[in-house]
């Protein structure tokens, strides 16, 4: 009987750990082994470090010898090193937990030594294990840094063939399973020259997503992860935000942690591309995610560095368009033993401009609006992350956010129709807008081979105040109003690595609560006097019961698959309280998603996915109220709208070598649209409506190359087909088709040996294309920039020009049964940017993070 050997410590540091990656703890582990056993080195270093348990059976690693020489290495890395290239799998479970096993576990181990010429070892050689009688491979390992290799088989005889680059292969039979000294013999070549080329990948494909990896690649230094989007292929990022290639909408996670619409642009602004080890892009999210309609996922993981202490950031900024903006983003990181905090603030003023014409062409006349809205806009955030480890096995957390934002709007709009002209100015003086979110959390790691419970309490307030007022030649009002939404969210997660797949499952509850009231004021007789055929009251509520499992399996080195299934059932109640009209409905759905993953070399991937959304409206969609932009022009929601659903189907592909391409195809029944429609008397209202369906079918392809080592160069471009069918019961719209496409080039230039000043631009072009109930013109986007880092890396300068030759105007045609709306809106993109960031403190200090998946923030924003 074997004898089992369990080495413990006691823990005193806490680690986050990559299973992937084996990165470890900053401990530093010096040591020289000379020909030990591996259960002895093993020993040692566990005897040498308290900040992991090594676990291992002694008689199964004994065998093995290690002869090597540790320098300043990490736990996790100096077992790596003197595990080497034996059959030895290492794997970490939980926060302190190690396992060391060997896959390949066999009564015979054939062990020798390999020596040149010279009788010294030769490390690294090859060594397989052939079978006797029709050479087929049964085995194979690589000689350590003594010469020796020892590898588990089964055969009687095995015939072992040894090769070394330099040296005469080798072939010996083996009855016995020590087979001594063997020398190797060197063999003659002549060699001309040769040229090194290598480069490390910066693209990888996992089963369910892509990841980025920013390391990788040396022309990502300095940039805000903002700038970064823009490097990742399927990404698309401007100052107005970032979307993935095909996807009607895009949310960001922050190490497994949504964050809210609002808060992505500010977040985005605020991390630094030194501290995102990868970016991943998840466009057909697992179960796991909720159900929704053609959305995508992008995933921030930050770096995990294991440093105690305190460190910190200072980043604030300069634009300078019609008027000056700025932002200040602080952030501080503090981490003990047993405590991580992480904190982060923003404030800043943003003044803007936006310019708004549309014409409408009926069969008799002619309708022009214009309008120009100048805003102000100031915003205050902050966030607290706190972490506490109450054993070896349970963490405790909590993570809250608090944001205020006010905007001051001044909008002049003119309207001219049958020879008659309408001036309107309306004003909202800086109505408030008050945010708070918090999240309490358990993580309980069942046992030592990776079970895990995970308890989350999700909580989102929010309060909107509305205080508009229009001044017009036709007639005066005044609308006021507020809006009050609440989430709570309760969800259970279990992780399972189970011995057939591993599996993730859980059940998830959701409550969301929305009161809005709306009073409208109009003094066409002289007085304020309210209009109680408009004004109301609207309550909503919607509950969501989910339970989800998926399952993930590498059937083999090339292959991998992972599967799921989500069960959702909803019911809902909005009440008009004035009009004491009540809509109630309840629906349930099942949403599967299939990955597929097959890795035909080292390099080339080929990916296929499947999945299945629902699109539940917004608040704001849902809320009946009307919304005047003048008095004869208007938006309102409806309470009857229902969820469409949405089927997408993706097939991806990479080489490795830089080159990525994705097919896709989505398809949305009963889609939502803001058809606009004309009564007699003039007046405009744009409603939504559950009004057509619709298809994209599209080819992305990516293409990244360094041709010098300070030159990089990125191509891209996509081709797609869309469609929009009208429901026949919709008011008026067209079916609308369209082949459309889009190319983008960038390229990064080193302009000194230290590579810290660096040059970039990017150019985007955008073919015409159809999209919901309009076609839209082509448009382009153009973006160059400068940055230095000096300071050793503490002081980063970056200064910027966006869109110098305002080629970004959103043009749009959108038509009708009897009439046409002709639609440009142009926001002043071009703007001049120079920013500066300050780091302080130690340079590792380790960040906080948490998983989150709470998707209903999005839909609870406001116009």
């Amino acid at each position: 009987m074997k004898r089992l050997i369990i080495f413990s410590g006691r823990l005193v540091l806490t680690i986050v750990f990559s299973l992937v990656t084996m990165l470890g703890n900053a401990q530093s582990i010096t040591r020289q082994y000379d020909n030990v056993s591996l259960s002895k080195a093993l020993m040692e270093l566990n005897d040498l470090q308290q900040t992991y348990t090594i676990n291992f059976i002694y008689d199964e690693l004994e065998d093995f010898r290690v002869t090597t020489s540790i320098k300043h290495k990490t736990v996790t890395e100096a077992i790596m090193q003197i595990v080497g290239f034996y059959p030895v799998r290492v794997v970490k479970r939980g926060e302190s937990e190690i396992y060391v096993e060997c896959t390949h576990k066999t009564e015979r181990h054939l062990t020798g030594t390999i020596i040149d010429e010279n009788r010294q070892p030769v490390p690294y050689a090859n060594v397989y294990l052939l079978h006797p009688s029709d050479s087929t491979v049964i085995g194979g390992g690589v000689s350590n840094e003594a010469g020796v290799f020892v590898i588990p088989y089964e055969q009687p005889t095995v015939l072992a063939r040894i090769s070394y680059v330099g040296y005469k292969t080798i072939y010996k039979l083996c009855s016995n399973e020590q087979v001594g000294t063997i020398q190797m013999k060197p063999e003659t070549m002549t060699i001309n020259g040769v040229v090194v080329k290598g480069s490390r990948r910066i693209i990888k494909n996992a089963t369910d997503r892509l990841q980025y990896l920013v390391s990788a690649d040396e022309f990502a230094k300095g940039l805000t992860a903002l700038e970064l989007m823009s490097r990742v292929p399927l990404l698309q990022a401007s100052e107005d935000g970032v979307s993935i290639v095909g996807k009607g909408s895009t949310h960001f996670l922050l190490n497994g942690r949504e964050l809210p619409d609002d808060m992505v642009n500010a977040k985005l602004r605020s991390l630094k591309s030194d501290d995102i080890e990868r970016v991943e892009v998840i466009t057909i999210p697992p179960s796991k995610y909720k159900a929704e309609p053609n959305a995508g996922y992008v995933n921030i993981v930050l770096r995990r560095d294991q440093t105690l202490g305190l460190r910190g950031d200072l980043m604030g900024g300069l634009h300078f368009k019609e008027h000056t903006n700025w932002d200040v983003m602080p952030s501080v990181n503090y981490a003990t033993k047993k405590l991580d905090v992480s904190f982060s603030a923003g404030v800043s003023d943003v003044k803007g401009s936006n310019d708004h014409t549309q014409t409408t062409t009926f069969s008799d006349h002619e309708k022009q609006s214009e309008y120009v809205r100048s805003f102000d806009w100031k915003t205050y955030n902050a966030n607290l992350l706190a972490k506490y480890q109450l054993s070896q096995k349970i963490d405790l957390g909590v993570l809250s956010s608090i944001s205020t934002n006010q905007m001051d709007i001044n909008q002049h709009d003119v309207t001219r129709e049958w020879n008659t002209e309408t001036v309107t100015d309306m004003t909202s003086p800086k109505p408030k807008n008050f945010n708070l979110s918090a999240e309490l959390f358990l993580d309980w790691m069942l046992d030592t081979k990776g079970k895990m419970m995970t308890l989350t309490y999700d909580y989102l307030n929010n309060y909107a105040k509305q205080d508009e007022r229009l001044t017009s030649t036709l007639q005066n009002m005044q609308t006021t109003g507020s809006s009050r939404y609440r989430i709570d969210a309760y969800k259970m997660d279990f992780t399972l690595p189970l011995p057939i797949a591993n599996v993730e499952t859980g059940l998830h509850y959701t409550h969301i609560g929305n009161s809005s009231d709306v009073n409208i004021y109009s003094d066409a007789t002289g007085s304020w006097q309210k209009d109680l055929g408009q004004s109301n009251e609207f309550d909503y509520t919607e509950q969501t019961a989910a339970a989800y499992v998926s399952a993930w399996r590498q059937f083999s080195k090339k292959f991998s698959a992972k599967v799921g299934l989500r069960l959702e059932k909803t019911w809902i109640e909005g009440r008009q309280i004035t009009t004491n009209a009540t809509n109630r409905d309840h629906y349930l759905y099942v949403f599967p998603t299939v990955h597929f993953s097959w890795n035909p070399s080292d390099k080339a991937h080929f990916g296929a996915a499947y999945s299945k959304g629902i699109a539940r409206p917004d608040f704001q969609s849902l809320n009946p109220f009307r919304y005047y932009m003048t008095p004869t022009n208007y938006f309102a929601g409806n309470p009857y709208l229902t969820p469409g659903l949405t089927d997408n189907v993706e097939v991806n592909f990479s080489n490795g070598r830089g080159l990525y391409a994705v097919l896709y195809e989505s398809h949305q029944k009963d889609a939502l649209g803001s058809p606009t429609t004309f009564t007699p008397d003039g007046i405009q209202s744009t409603t939504m409506e559950n009004c057509f369906s619709s298809d994209k079918t599209g080819l992305y392809v990516s293409w990244q190359r360094n041709f010098f080592p300070w030159w990089n160069v990125n191509l891209g471009g996509e081709v797609f087909y869309s469609q929009s069918i009208a429901k026949s019961e919709a008011s008026g719209l067209r079916n609308l088709y369209s082949w459309s496409g889009k190319g983008e080039v960038s390229s990064d230039w080193f302009l000194n040996r230290q590579h810290t000043l660096v040059l970039s631009a990017s150019y985007t072009h955008y073919f015409p294309y159809v999209s919901m109930t309009a076609k839209y013109e082509s448009m382009a986007l153009l973006y160059a920039q400068l940055r230095y880092s000096l300071l050793d890396n503490r002081l980063r300068l970056n200064l910027s020009v966006s869109d110098p030759f305002r080629q970004n105007i959103t043009r749009s045609t959108s038509q009708y049964d009897g009439y046409t709306i002709y639609t440009t809106n142009y926001v002043h993109p071009h703007s001049v940017n120079l920013s500066a960031t300050w780091s302080f403190g130690g340079n590792k200090v380790r960040r906080s993070y948490r998983q989150s998946k709470n998707t209903e923030a999005g839909r609870a924003s406001t116009r």
